[in-house]
This record gives C-alpha cells, sequence and structure tokens, in this order.
C-alpha cells in the first residue's frame, strides 16, 4: 500500500509543476524560496541534502560532487524511483541537451589539457554528461548543477573561460581553480541564478571583476583571488546579501573598500590582502556580528583600526600588516575571546599591548616595524595557553624580557629584535620544549647566553647579536641538534674560543661571531658541519692558520674572516667550494700566493684579501668565473703580470661581470699591454693599480673601457703622452645605471669599500650604492699636453694629473667638468688659468702650485675662497686674490699703476729728467747750490 501511495504522489508532482518548480524541489529549504509540499518524502531528500551542503560549507566552502549524488539507486529499487527517474528525463531533456552543449563549449575553450581531465568529454564515447570528470548532476533533475575541476602540478588546464558555461542555469557550484586559465570573468556568469559558489583561485585571470555577479543573489562563497585582476572591488556585490565568504586576495586591485560590505550579515571571511586598496578599513565591518576573518595585509591602507570592530565576537584572524595604519589596536579587543592571529606589522601603530592579556585564544601575535611603546606583556603565560607566536620587533618596547612568557607550553617563536629591551636573558626559557626562534638581538641586553639553553631540542635561529652580552660560547649549544642559525656578533664584551664542539651541529647554516673578543684557532671540526652555508667570523682576535678541513663544505656560500690575526696560506681545498660566492680575508697576515685553484670556485663574485703578505704572480684562470664581480688584493707583495690572467676573461656579451679590480700598493711589474680586448672588461668600473711598479705609456684602449668610473695609476714609473679617445669612456660622461649589488646578507660588514687617494687625503666610497668618478695618474712620468678631450668627461668629481711631466696650458673648457678635486700641481703647465674654472660651483679643492703659470687669477668665488698654498710656490708670475693684487688692471687707462706698465715708465722717466734739468739751469737757488758744490 505504501509504494502504491508513494507512485502516485511522484506522478501528481511530475504532472502537476513546470520545470523551474521541479528544479526549485530540488535543494535545500534555505537555499530557495519556500514551496509547498505535499509529502513527507520530498521534505526528507531535501532536509538530508540541506545538511550534506551545510556540513561542507563550514569546512572550506569547496564543493564536493558527493553530496548531490544522492541515494544509491540497487537491484532492489522500488517503483516509485523508476517513476520518479522515467518522469525527470522527460520533462528534462531539452535543458539536459542545452547543459551537454555547455559542457562541450567548455571544453572547446581550453587548448591545453595536460592530464586528459577533459577526454571523457565525448557524446561519441559516452553520452552521460552525468558521468563525466568534474561534472555533478541532481539526482532529481538530471541537471548539472555542479563542475569541480582543480588542478594538480603538472595538470593544470590552459585556456579562457567560454562564455556559453552560462547555459548551465541549474548551475550551483562552479570550481576552476589552480590552473592556467587567462583572459576575462566572463560578464555571463551573472545569469546563473541559483549559483551557490563561485571559486576561480589561482589562475592567471585579467581584467575587472564583474559587477554583474551581483544578479547571482544567492551567492555564498566568492573566491577570485591569487590571479592577475584589475579595477576596483565592484560595490554591487554587496547586493549579494547571501555572501558568507569573499576572497579577492593577491590581485592588482585598486581604488576603496566600500562601507556597503559592511552590511553583508551572514559575512565571515574577506580576504583583501595584496593588492593595492587604499583608503580606510570601513567602520561598517563592525556590523558583520558573524564575521571571522578579516585579512587586509599588503595594501595601501591609511587611517586607524576601527573601534567598531569589538562588535565582531567570533572574530579569529585579523590581518592588516604592511600598510600605513596609524593609531592604536583598538582596547575593545580585549573582549574577543576568540581572537588567535593578529597581524599588523609594518604599519605606523603606537600604544600598548597589555589589554590583550583577555584574549586566551591568542595563537600569533605580529607587530614588528612599528612605533609601540612601554614594557613588553607578561600575561600571556597565564591566559594564553595556545599562544606559539610573539613577533614584535623593531619598536620601542622598554624594560626586561618578561620570564613569565616562558610560562606559555606551546611557545615556539619569540622575536623581539632591535627594541630598548634591557637587563639579562631569563634562563627560564630553556623550559620551552617547542622553541625553534629566538631573536633578542639589537637590545641593551647584558650577562651571559644562558647555559640552560643547551636544553633547546627543537630550536632553529638564535639570535643574540647587538647586545652587550659577556662570558663565553657556551659549548653546551652542541647539543641544540637541529639549530640551523646561530648569530652572535656585535657583542663587544663576548670572550673565548670557539667551541670545537659545534663541528657536531649537523644542521648548522648560519655561524655569524663578529666584533666581538673571541680568540683563539678556528675550529677545524667546522669542516664537518656539512650544512654550513655562511661562516662569518671578522674583526675578532682569531689566530693560527686557516683550516683545510674548511674545503670540506660544499656548500659555504660566504666566508668572512677579516680583521683578524690570521697566518698562513689560504688553502688550496677551497677550491672544492664549487658554489662560493664570496671571500673576504682581509686584514690578517696570510703569506704564500693566491692560489690559482680558486678558478675551479665557478659561483665566486667577490675575492678580499687586502692588507697581508701575499705574495707571488695573480695568475688566475677566470675563463669559467662568469659571477666574479669584485678582485680587490690592496697592499700586497703580488708581482708579475695582472693582464696576462684578466685575458682569459670570457670577451661573450654577458660572460663576466667584473666590476672592480683593486691591487693598489703591490709589486706589479712590467708594461701594460699596448693591446687588449677591451671586451673582456666591458662590466669593469673600477680599476686601481697605483703604487706599483708599472712601465711605459698607459695604452690607448684604457680610454675605451665603456664603463670605467674610477681610474688609479698613481705612483708607478709611466711615461709617454696620453693618447686615445676619451669620449668613449662612458662611464665619465653618462650616467650609468650600476647593477653591481651587494649579496643577500644583512649587514653592512659584508660590503666591499674602494680607498682612492685625493690630494693627500684618503676617501673611501662604497662600491656598490654609488660609484665616485675619479681619474688618478700623479706620480708619474707623464709627458706632452693635457688632452683636450679630458673636459668631455663630464661625470667626474675628482681629478688627479700632478706631479708628472706636463706641458702647454691647461685646458680651457676644464671648468665644464663639475669637479669637486682638481690637482695639476708639480707639472710644467704654463699660460693662464682658464676663465671656465669660475663655473665649477662644486670645487672643493684646487691646487696648480710648481707649475709656470701666470697671469691674473680669474674672479670667482670657488677661486677666491682657494688657500694661497693651491697657487705657491711656483707660478710666480700669478697674481691676483688670494695671492696679492697685481700691479695692473686692464681696461683703467688713467689709473695710478699705469706709471708702472712701459709706456706709463717710459714717459714718467723723461718728464722727471726735463723737470730736474730746467730747475738746475734756470732756477737761481739751484745754481748757487750746485756752484757752492
Amino acid at each position: 500500500m505504501k509504494t502504491i501511495v508513494l507512485l502516485l504522489v511522484m506522478y501528481l508532482l511530475l504532472m502537476g509543476h513546470s520545470v523551474a518548480n521541479v528544479v526549485a524541489e530540488d535543494w535545500p529549504e534555505d537555499w530557495e524560496d519556500e514551496v509547498e509540499e505535499t509529502t513527507e518524502f520530498v521534505n526528507q531528500v531535501r532536509r538530508e541534502e540541506a545538511t550534506r551542503f551545510r556540513k561542507l560549507f563550514s569546512i572550506g566552502n569547496e564543493f564536493d560532487a558527493s553530496i548531490f549524488a544522492g541515494e544509491a539507486v540497487g537491484d532492489d529499487e522500488d517503483a516509485s524511483s523508476k517513476v520518479e527517474s522515467h518522469g525527470r528525463r522527460l520533462l528534462q531533456a531539452a535543458n539536459i541537451l542545452d547543459d551537454q552543449n555547455a559542457l562541450l563549449e567548455f571544453k572547446k575553450g581550453i587548448s591545453v589539457d595536460p592530464n586528459s581531465t577533459l577526454q571523457g568529454w565525448n557524446t561519441s564515447t559516452n553520452q552521460d554528461h552525468c558521468a563525466w570528470a568534474g561534472v555533478t548532476c541532481s539526482n532529481i533533475t538530471n541537471r548539472v548543477i555542479g563542475l569541480n575541476l582543480t588542478g594538480v602540478p603538472g595538470a593544470k588546464l590552459i585556456g579562457r573561460i567560454n562564455p556559453n558555461i552560462s547555459s548551465l542555469s541549474s548551475l550551483m557550484s562552479l570550481t576552476l581553480t589552480q590552473h592556467f586559465l587567462t583572459g576575462f570573468i566572463p560578464v555571463e556568469l551573472g545569469n546563473l541564478k541559483n549559483l551557490k559558489l563561485l571559486n576561480l583561485h589561482d589562475n592567471n585571470l585579467t581584467g575587472s571583476i564583474p559587477p554583474q555577479l551581483s544578479n547571482c543573489t544567492l551567492l555564498q562563497s566568492l573566491d577570485v583571488g591569487s590571479n592577475n585582476l584589475t579595477g576596483s572591488l565592484p560595490r554591487e556585490l554587496a547586493q549579494c546579501t547571501q555572501l558568507v565568504k569573499i576572497d579577492v586576495s593577491s590581485n592588482n586591485l585598486v581604488g576603496e573598500i566600500h562601507a556597503d560590505f559592511g552590511t553583508l550579515r551572514n559575512l565571515s571571511s574577506f580576504l583583501g590582502m595584496h593588492n593595492d586598496f587604499t583608503g580606510i578599513i570601513p567602520e561598517s565591518f563592525g556590523n558583520c556580528s558573524r564575521l571571522e576573518s578579516l585579512a587586509l595585509n599588503d595594501n595601501h591602507l591609511e587611517g586607524t583600526i576601527p573601534t567598531s570592530l569589538e562588535n565582531c565576537p567570533d572574530l579569529q584572524g585579523f590581518l592588516v600588516g604592511f600598510n600605513n595604519i596609524t593609531g592604536t589596536l583598538p582596547r575593545g579587543f580585549s573582549k574577543l575571546q576568540k581572537l588567535s592571529i593578529v597581524y599588523f606589522q609594518y604599519n605606523k601603530m603606537t600604544g600598548q599591548l597589555d589589554f590583550l592579556q583577555n584574549c586566551s585564544g591568542m595563537w600569533q601575535i605580529h607587530g614588528e616595524n612599528n612605533n609601540l611603546t612601554g614594557p613588553l606583556p607578561t600575561f600571556f603565560g597565564k591566559t594564553c595557553e595556545n599562544l606559539t607566536h610573539l613577533f614584535v620587533s623593531d619598536n620601542q618596547f622598554s624594560g626586561p624580557l618578561p620570564g613569565s612568557l616562558a610560562d606559555c607550553p606551546q611557545l615556539e617563536n619569540i622575536g623581539v629584535s632591535n627594541n630598548n629591551l634591557s637587563g639579562t636573558i631569563p634562563a627560564v626559557f630553556s623550559k620551552c620544549p617547542r622553541m625553534q626562534n629566538f631573536q633578542v638581538d639589537g637590545n641593551r641586553f647584558t650577562g651571559t647566553i644562558p647555559t640552560a639553553f643547551s636544553n633547546w631540542s627543537n630550536i632553529e635561529y638564535a639570535y643574540f647579536q647587538g647586545n652587550d652580552l659577556e662570558g663565553t660560547i657556551p659549548a653546551s649549544l652542541w647539543n641544540c641538534s637541529k639549530l640551523v642559525q646561530l648569530h652572535l656578533n656585535s657583542n663587544p664584551k663576548l670572550t673565548g674560543v670557539i667551541p670545537p664542539e659545534f663541528g657536531r651541529l649537523q644542521k648548522l647554516q648560519n655561524l655569524v661571531v663578529f666584533n666581538t673578543k673571541v680568540y683563539g684557532e678556528i675550529p677545524a671540526t667546522l669542516g664537518n658541519c656539512s650544512d654550513l652555508m655562511n661562516l662569518v667570523l671578522n674583526n675578532n682576535s682569531l689566530n693560527g692558520t686557516i683550516p683545510e678541513t674548511l674545503g670540506n663544505l660544499v656548500n659555504l656560500t660566504l666566508l668572512i674572516l677579516s680583521d683578524n690575526q690570521l697566518e698562513g696560506q689560504i688553502p688550496t681545498t677551497l677550491a672544492n667550494c664549487s658554489i662560493l660566492q664570496r671571500i673576504d680575508f682581509s686584514n690578517n697576515s696570510l703569506t704564500g700566493a693566491i692560489p690559482s685553484s680558486l678558478q675551479g670556485c665557478y659561483s665566486l663574485s667577490t675575492v678580499l684579501v687586502d692588507n697581508n703578505k701575499l705574495e707571488g704572480q695573480f695568475s688566475l684562470d677566470m675563463s669559467n668565473m662568469s659571477k666574479l664581480q669584485t678582485v680587490s688584493a690592496r697592499s700586497n707583495l703580488i708581482t708579475g703580470d695582472l693582464f696576462a690572467s684578466l685575458a682569459t676573461l670570457n670577451s661573450t656579451s654577458g660572460g663576466n661581470q667584473l666590476g672592480t679590480l683593486d691591487f693598489t700598493e703591490n709589486n706589479l711589474n712590467g708594461a701594460m699591454p699596448t693591446t687588449f680586448d677591451v671586451e673582456k672588461l666591458s662590466s669593469l668600473h673600477v680599476l686601481l693599480l697605483g703604487k706599483n711598479n708599472l712601465q711605459g705609456p698607459i695604452p690607448s684602449w684604457i680610454w675605451d673601457l665603456p664603463n670605467l668610473q674610477v681610474l688609479e695609476l698613481s705612483n708607478n714609473n709611466l711615461t709617454g703622452t696620453l693618447s686615445g679617445n676619451f669620449s668613449n669612456l662612458h662611464g665619465f660622461i653618462d650616467t650609468v645605471a650600476n647593477s653591481t649589488t651587494s649579496p643577500d646578507d644583512s649587514s653592512s660588514t659584508y660590503i666591499q669599500n674602494v680607498v682612492i687617494t685625493v690630494s693627500g687625503r684618503t676617501v673611501t666610497y662604497n662600491t656598490f650604492l654609488s660609484y665616485v668618478n675619479s681619474m688618478q695618474l700623479s706620480h708619474n712620468q707623464l709627458m706632452g699636453e693635457i688632452p683636450v678631450d679630458v673636459t668631455k668627461l663630464v661625470k667626474m668629481t675628482y681629478l688627479d694629473f700632478s706631479w708628472n711631466s706636463f706641458t702647454g696650458n691647461i685646458p680651457e673648457n676644464i671648468g665644464d667638468i663639475p669637479l669637486t678635486s682638481l690637482d695639476l700641481s708639480n707639472n710644467f703647465l704654463s699660460g693662464e688659468i682658464p676663465q671656465s674654472l669660475t663655473k665649477n660651483a662644486k670645487l672643493q679643492t684646487l691646487s696648480l702650485s710648481n707649475n709656470s703659470l701666470s697671469g691674473q687669477i680669474p674672479t670667482g668665488s670657488q677661486l677666491q675662497s682657494q688657500n694661497i698654498s693651491a697657487f705657491r710656490p711656483g707660478n710666480e708670475d700669478l697674481c691676483g686674490p688670494p695671492l696679492p693684487l697685481c700691479t695692473f688692471e686692464s681696461g683703467h687707462g688713467n689709473a695710478f699703476t699705469d706709471l708702472f706698465t712701459v709706456p706709463g715708465f717710459v714717459v714718467g722717466f723723461f718728464t722727471g729728467f726735463l723737470t730736474v734739468a730746467f730747475t738746475c739751469f734756470f732756477w737761481k737757488p739751484a745754481q748757487n747750490f750746485i756752484h757752492r758744490r
């Protein structure tokens, strides 16, 4: 009897309702308008599907085909199910065909299907599109209600979203995530009146978000994050009053976030991070009483954090870092018991954090790089049992580091770097078994590094640098077997030796101990740290030799041992460190030659061995050292022909990057080659070869180096004239965009400086920032005239041709160069000082002494402000300020001083003679005087 009743009910339903009503009956009551039902059977089906969807939505809004699969129909299915299925197919045949065609049109828009996901979408092999991959149909209407094609690595669809997909009029869920889909989001998607979930996350979609999506009034989840969308966030989307989730993150959206989104009463998640939004955080978000996640980090937002957010009791995640937000965290946040993630780093916020003590659900706090003040919180240990992260570096916190924080049983990460904290580092933190990251650097901590920290079995990063710690480095830290980075630098009172036990730290990547009083030898056991990448031990009191075992460190990229008392030779075993990028052994007492085996370090970018006792020839084969940027061996005893090694450089465009070469103050000898392939030195910016024994003329190819900006050849035995085309020195003429950058590190200690001598004083500047254009040729035996073309080098700052044998005049247009310093002293220059020098307002230092210059010094503030030593001794025929006044001034013929010109003197002489003679012969008193004599 029950079966007959059910059959009759289903027949009446199928015959008495339109297609639209049948579709409506297909979905749960909280998704569609209320429809009158006459049987408990249909209501039961709707309740079951509603329960399944709600369960799915609560765990991430992903579409699961199984929730629409309905009950499985076996061999014993009753007659009512058969009648229902047959009737539905009859009524929906036309719409079903439309669905199939829409899917085939979508397939046409896909140009690449690497995993053959859509291969089965073929009516010739399978006419039932409901069985196609990713397609879900209703058990009642057989219409397509879900399309879920989520990409996986190596199987991502390439193509566009065909607008004909809008023909799937019953579609409720569209998921096309993690593909390479391009083009616009079709505006036709706004025709999908039943759509509740739209997920296009992680594609390459462009254009704007269609405001037509506001027509999908049942939409509950909109996810278009991680694309390349532009334009603004359409205000119209706030008309979708059922929205629970909005994700527009990681796009290029601009403009303000409209306050209308604060009217969405069901909104639980608003993700807008990683865009270019401007304006303020709308106060209206406080009306979203169900709000759980608000993520707006990495935008350009301003203003303050709305206090209205304290009305969102379910708020768990609040992320507004990397904006321009000011003001304080709202004190009302103390009422949000579920608040667990608070990111507000890199803003301009002020105030304290003490009011967060009641947030018992707190998990992570990131407040770095603000202007927070006061003491650090002391309360998390008792009220925040879930706290794992506390990062508040780069603020203005003062006082001690509270040991009570160690009561947090889950604490894993502490970052309080660069504040004004003082006192000792509490040893009680050793009882935090989960500690992974402990950053207390850049404060004013005193005392010692607690030996109890060796109990940390999970510690990976330990930063103690930049404090006032004393005592020795605890050898027991070798028990921290997971330690990856240990930074102890810039603690001037830290002493003792580097523990040999550190050789047991197999995972250690960074050991940074510079600017301390650490002494003793570098432990040979460090060669056992197979993962070691950066070994930085400069500016200590280390002695002994560089261990040969360091050659075992095949992952070593940075080796900084400068400013110590190391002796012996540079180990040839370093050639085994094939990815080594930077060597700095400067300011030690190393001997021997620079090992030719270093040519096997193909990744080397910087070699610094200044101020040692190295000798022998520099004989590196640089043909495979394509990344080499800087070689500096200043102040050693290196001999031989440097250019023989330079000739091995790769001349192919981009084949080498050598930008700085400094061999000042060595014993290089011989003549520079008369010819050279300048393409091999096309990247050279700095060439410093002063204070050597180089002989012969300066070859003309030197003036063809296109990027040269600093040339130092002083204090050699160079002879001959300056010949060549100065117009090819584009580094002295054009504004050169320097591509040379410093290595990936955070310390200026690693940055190489170039030192030149300007008029007896040392000038140091950084080669990785901006070059000072300088040409130093002093203390040689150069002769002939100064080439007129030198005046084309309009970017030059320092010019020193002193102590040579130059003759002739100073080039007339020398003032066209905005020099800071000009030294032409101790030559045989003659003629007048060019008038053009008065145009140079930047001239600070001038030296023209010990030449044969003459005439009046041109009137100009920069010349008259010079000291007399700029012109004397020598130049005896120069006059005018700052020297004594000249005895004539041109243009004033009736001046008294005209008497001392040649014509004036002759006229004066004869006038005086005739006057005396007339007096003697015709004036009687004079005659009497003469006769008495």
